[in-house]
């Protein structure tokens, strides 16, 4: 039996008992209140059961990597991860931990247990498998659904996709899948390595959750834990090798191809907000009115506001014409055809950040300027030599905060603002200062590379890799 008697086995049945009802129920709701349609069911009810579909159910070579994250920005970060391992195997001859003698590189394998990720990781590995094209590395990538932690979907899940290191992100612990893994070879190793205070609740108010958790955390090789706080808790249920590693968020999203903006190149000086919420949205638009009205340097600054939900963009564009914002000088950026004189530039699209940081060097991210806050990615922006600034409010990105500054002590890497006027005299200084902002954009980005050599670093010498061999032997 590959399941013990005890917590295990009794999680493993029930789950069995309740998993094609669960199927049912989940296809059942996206086909009511999502767009699916009866073919999106069926293949969403095939992942989830990891059921045959037609075609063969082994790929023709090994999974040599399996990612896994719960949504979408664990399966961005797992991405990013992937690309970056990718290209370090290529300049170092790296070679992965293999079964037997088989150390070619297979295919990469990445899972998420939402289906509202499902889209943006399958654009996502597209542009992954174009941008690895001229690497030895793997023969494809494939996204898909974690299918239900039972007994059987997880034997016919490993069954087709035969994997051999499996990286999970930051909190997904799923007992039955990783007690399979571990049981059929598989490497396990947990990234980013946390649990939240709610979760820590759950798993610990009974015996029965305290055995079973110490069961599911004893089935990894590793844990890169987040902090050392984390940490402690993990080596509390006896986990050996826990180590804490550098924040995978410094690592450089891998977004879509760059659009042209050489339509904005001559329209000033501007600043950017992006990820922004309401309030903050209300509150950017204030003073981006205050610079326009008190401007005196040449042409008047623009403004590109990246709502974190596009949905806002009319709420947005009827608040900037409340301000006093002519409709002839606010632009969206599907319009694609901007006059001179706009102030304000809405981005109503997805995926194109990347572009703009190319052009414009101050960035304010947002969900951080007014409680609860929560903040979001505040190292993407210092891969593109941008000044990053933000609120106080960040407490999801703690982490990261913390450890880009330590590689700078004692000088911060990103720029803190404690309110509204604090933040339109940071922006003022810099769009007057453009040569400060680029001394700046350039200290933030030699930390934020150092981060992703450490992070990679860290991955490859602790979870995959083996002394380099000549691939000529």
């Amino acid at each position: 039996m590959v399941l013990k008697y005890g917590p295990l086995t009794l999680y493993g049945t029930a789950t069995q008992l309740v998993a094609p009802c669960l199927a049912l129920l989940e296809s059942s709701y996206h086909s009511l209140f999502g767009k699916f349609g009866w073919k999106e069911s069926l293949k969403l009810i095939n992942q989830r059961l990891c059921l045959p579909n037609g075609s063969n159910l082994t790929l023709k070579s090994p999974v040599s990597l399996w990612f896994h994250g719960a949504s979408l920005g664990e399966t961005r970060t797992a991405v990013a991860l992937c690309a970056a391992i990718l290209r370090r195997f290529h300049s170092e001859n790296g070679v992965l931990h293999a079964y037997g003698n088989r150390t070619n590189f297979g295919s990469c394998l990445f899972t998420s247990a939402n289906v509202a990720a499902q889209e943006p990781l399958e654009r996502s590995l597209e542009l992954l498998c174009r941008t690895s094209a001229g690497l030895e590395g793997p023969s494809g990538f494939h996204g898909r659904l974690l299918p239900y932690d039972c007994p059987n979907c997880v034997k016919r899940f490993l069954f087709r996709f035969f994997p051999r290191n499996a990286v999970f992100i930051e909190s997904e612990l799923w007992p039955v899948l990783l007690r399979e893994s571990k049981n059929n070879g598989v490497k396990l190793f947990l990234l980013d390595g946390r649990i939240s205070p709610a979760s820590k609740e759950r798993w610990t108010c009974t015996k029965f959750g305290r055995s079973l958790l110490k069961t599911t955390l004893n089935s990894f090789d590793f844990i890169g834990a987040r902090n050392e706080e984390e940490a402690f808790f993990f080596k509390q249920f006896g986990c050996s090798n826990v180590k804490v590693i550098p924040p995978l968020k410094t690592l450089l999203p891998l977004g879509p191809e760059r659009a042209s903006l050489s339509c904005l190149t001559g329209l000033g000086p501007s600043w950017m907000g992006i990820s922004t919420h309401e309030p903050e949205e209300f509150s950017l638009l204030r003073i981006h009115k205050r610079l326009s009205s008190t401007w005196r340097a040449g042409r008047k600054p623009l403004l590109i506001l990246a709502p974190r939900h596009i949905l806002r963009t009319r709420t947005i564009f009827d608040a900037a014409q409340a301000l006093g914002f002519k409709s002839s000088e606010i632009a969206l950026y599907s319009q694609y055809s901007y006059s001179e004189n706009i102030r304000l530039l809405i981005i109503d699209s997805y995926g194109v950040l990347s572009s703009f940081f190319q052009l414009c060097k101050i960035v304010f991210v947002g969900n951080s300027l007014f409680p609860p806050g929560g903040g979001h990615n505040i190292a993407e922006a210092l891969h593109y030599k941008c000044v990053v600034l933000h609120g106080n409010y960040i407490k999801n990105f703690t982490d990261t905060f913390r450890y880009l500054n330590s590689l700078h002590f004692p000088n911060a890497v990103t720029c803190t603002v404690q309110d509204e006027e604090n933040l339109f005299e940071r922006v003022k200084y810099f769009l007057l200062h453009p040569d400060k902002v680029c001394e700046l954009g350039e200290v933030g980005y030699k930390c934020v590379k150092e981060a992703e050599r450490l992070v990679v670093s860290s991955v490859l010498h602790e979870l995959m890799c083996r002394p380099s061999v000549s691939r000529s032997a």
